[in-house]
């Protein structure tokens, strides 16, 4: 009898897991989604709040070009299950495995009475050149250093670098989905 609640408690979490409980509608990629909202206002400002609750920081706002930037979001390590930045499997294991940033814009435009919201995510990755070998009795604390207990990495800073990576689709599609989900949670369809 315990088996069997067991494992109908293992397969509605797997279910759960695989479909779950959705936050995003499915938009294509590099199509801008339209919405009719009362003014361009109301439509930044859903905007916004998706790009908070996904814990982006708002760099610039511009209702009148219809504008908002994002500061760089370091990219969610594997132990961050709250933070939704990656998307996809390959997104979160370049995450896991190197330092990234995301900057997020949003171009709001107004096309017969409805407002057209593009995304773009830009994704940077830290480059930090190798160091030369000079003696085997170093190499133990060429990057880092301080105590068993404590790491602390302290690179030569002229050798730091960002290195562009391109755009970031899947986060793009993900941004975009959670503002079609947001209005039509709002306008009641």
């Amino acid at each position: 009898m315990v088996n069997r609640a067991v494992l109908s408690l293992f397969g509605f979490l797997v279910v759960f897991g695989v479909f779950g409980c959705s936050s995003e509608v499915a938009v294509e990629p590099g199509v801008p989604v339209c919405m009719s909202l009362g003014s361009r206002g109301e439509a930044m400002k859903l905007c916004e709040d998706v790009l908070v609750g996904m814990h982006f920081e708002i760099e610039k706002f511009d209702t009148g070009k219809g504008f908002i930037k994002t500061r760089p979001l370091r990219g969610a390590q594997f132990f961050e299950f709250w933070r939704i930045d990656n998307a996809g499997s390959e997104n979160a294991s370049t995450s896991n495995m190197h330092s990234v940033l995301r900057t997020a814009e949003l171009q709001l435009a107004e096309s017969d009475g409805r407002f057209c919201v593009e995304c773009k995510v830009h994704m940077r990755r830290l480059s930090i050149e190798e160091a030369k070998l000079t003696n085997t009795s170093v190499n133990t604390g060429i990057f880092s250093g301080g105590s068993r207990t404590f790491q602390k990495l302290h690179p030569d800073t002229e050798n730091l670098e960002w290195i562009d990576m391109g755009s970031d689709i899947a986060l793009e599609k993900r941004i975009l989905g959670r503002i079609m989900y947001k209005f039509e949670k709002v306008s009641g369809k």
